[in-house]
């Protein structure tokens, strides 16, 4: 009995001394500031006014001068920033990967990394200093990255590749993702641009995938030379193209929302789909926008407003689906690219001219006709629509509908069935 008895509490008395030790020994935290005192060594704890290396739980602040960060750093928290209003400023060097939870740069600062992964699992705070270097910024699903561009603010573009599954919200300015170098975005989160901000996605690359959002009143500019949808974009602001750098859209995807189409090409064998209750804007002054061996299939409204033609190439596709409609807005035209692969305007829902004194045209002139196929209504409020061109041809048992004034013409041979009304 009294060995037992002594076992049992030997026991307890073990029990307790771990929990104490648990206890009374929890993960310390410090604010450490560095000092730029030695060679511009982050891991010399002379370095640091709280006399050693900045660690996991720690908050490392870098207000002046540069600090070469070793790749495989794990801070807590990492601020960078000036001291006397942009005098002196702190200038975070990562030498490959870095994670912190959160990160704060400010407008002096800069933030030049080398190539890794830097992860923030938290938040990042950005005031438009200068983040640049080739490395990838990496905002896993619950991390958010703030960007405002304050007065005075150094240049604004991420010199880096961007992997987003968090959130990134633009508050003001403008935040770019620049062409003419390898940068890579993917992106398959939320991205929030408040009214009167801007982002610009204009790297080489740029993979927008399911699970991707543009949310807020302001406005994503996608000029990127090969930028690759898939699944469903969920957007307010969207635009594709611009009448200068253009842009190439391929894969496929479903745009709810609304989206406006500037310039530049959808290529490649994909579908753009516009579902009901959605709309694509086409207009952008005068350039042309190219559908090349790419299927545009329209539920919604497409809304075509500006005067620079659609040509389609390589056997393109324009499906305009039941109860979807094209509002032709402008005197504008749709032609052939390629005439040996025409393309083909597929309409079951209703082509509407209701603007525009002018001519708008489904094939015109020299080799440019196109393809027309009509089994829902063309109608003619306003002009003219003219319909076949050079080499066009089609069928229809639709309706074509024309108020008085206005014209419906057929320049090439498209076959009627006795119900079609013209």
């Amino acid at each position: 009995m009294f060995r037992l008895v002594m076992l049992t509490a030997v026991c307890l008395v073990s029990t307790l001394t771990l929990w104490m030790r648990w206890d009374v020994l929890p993960a310390r935290a410090d604010a450490c500031t560095y000092l730029d005192k030695i060679a511009k060594d982050w891991n010399d704890a002379d370095n640091w006014d709280c006399g050693h290396v900045p660690g996991t739980t720690d908050v490392a602040n870098v207000p002046r001068g540069i600090a070469n960060v070793p790749s495989g750093t794990t801070v807590n928290t990492l601020n960078v920033y000036n001291a006397d209003n942009g005098t002196h400023f702190g200038d975070v060097r990562p030498q490959g990967n870095l994670t912190v939870q959160n990160l704060y740069v400010d407008r002096y600062a800069s933030f030049p990394g080398q190539p890794g992964t830097v992860t923030v699992n938290g938040t990042l705070n950005w005031e438009g200093g200068p983040m640049s270097g080739g490395f990838t910024l990496n905002l896993p699903p619950g991390a958010t990255l703030n960007f405002t561009q304050l007065k005075n603010a150094l240049p604004n573009n991420l010199g880096a590749n961007l992997v987003n599954a968090g959130t990134i919200n633009v508050l003001s300015g403008t935040l770019g993702v620049p062409g003419g170098t390898n940068f890579v975005v993917t992106n398959t989160a939320t991205i929030s641009v408040s009214t009167g901000a801007t982002m610009t996605l204009d790297a080489p690359r740029v993979y927008l995938g399911q699970g991707t959002k543009f949310l807020g009143g302001g406005i994503v500019q996608l000029t990127s030379g090969n930028a690759v949808v898939s699944g469903t974009i969920e957007t307010q602001n969207l635009v594709f193209g611009n009448p200068v750098n253009g842009g190439v859209l391929s894969g496929t995807a479903t745009i709810s929302g609304t989206m406006r189409w500037l310039g530049g090409q959808m290529h490649g064998g994909g579908v753009l789909t516009i579902p009901v209750s959605s709309t694509l804007n086409i207009g952008g002054g005068t350039n042309n926008k190219t559908l090349d061996q790419f299927t545009i299939s329209n539920f919604g409204t497409i809304n075509w407003t500006e005067i620079g033609d659609i040509v389609g190439s390589n056997g393109a596709i324009f499906n305009n689906q039941s109860g979807a409609l094209l509002n032709a807005q402008a005197d504008a035209d749709f032609v052939d690219g390629t005439p040996a692969n025409k393309p083909t305007f597929n309409n079951a829902g209703t082509v509407r001219k209701a603007a525009g004194s002018g001519m708008t045209t489904f094939g015109h002139g020299g080799s440019n006709g196109i393809i027309f196929n009509n089994t829902g209504a063309v109608e003619v409020m306003t002009g003219t629509i003219q319909i076949g061109g050079n080499g066009g041809a089609g069928t229809s048992n639709g309706n074509f509908n024309a108020l008085a004034g206005t014209l419906i013409e057929f320049t090439r041979a498209t076959t009627h069935s006795p119900m079609a009304r013209r």
